[in-house]
This record gives C-alpha cells, structure tokens and sequence, in this order.
C-alpha cells in the first residue's frame, strides 16, 4: 500500500542486475543488501545442509521478489 510518491522514489533507485543462467546471486550465509524483483526466468533457491548437500527448497518466477528478510532484519 505504498503512495505513488513511493512507488515512483523506488522505482527511479532502482538498478538492473543482469545475470546468465546457471549463475548465483547470492549465496547463503554472505550478508545482503539488496531486494531482488525477478523480471524474466527463474530461480533455484537452494540450501545447503551442515554436510554441504545443496537441495531446492523453491522455485521463484518472473514478478516475484526475494531479499526483502535481509533488508528488514540485517540478516
């Protein structure tokens, strides 16, 4: 429920990141800083068990965003 004034100060700080398939954006444990809006394809969350098994654990898709936990808790 963000005002328009928001939506348009967001919108104009925004940056584009593109990245090739196959490639990480980020990785577990490193600190993040960013939230991330997903325009096109898809992305594999992975995690990745004390062993150092990676397993899927979602599967996010154009429009959906993720990042924002890191943003709010500093985590």
């Amino acid at each position: 429920a963000l005002s328009p004034e928001d939506r348009s100060f967001l919108a104009a700080h925004m940056r584009a990141a593109p990245f090739a398939a196959g490639e990480a954006l980020t990785k577990q444990g490193n600190e993040a800083h960013w939230l991330y809006l997903l325009v096109q394809g898809e992305v594999s969350v992975r995690v990745a068990s004390s062993g150092g098994e990676e397993r899927e654990v979602a599967r996010l898709h154009a429009g959906q965003v993720f990042g924002e936990m890191s943003l709010m808790t500093g985590e």
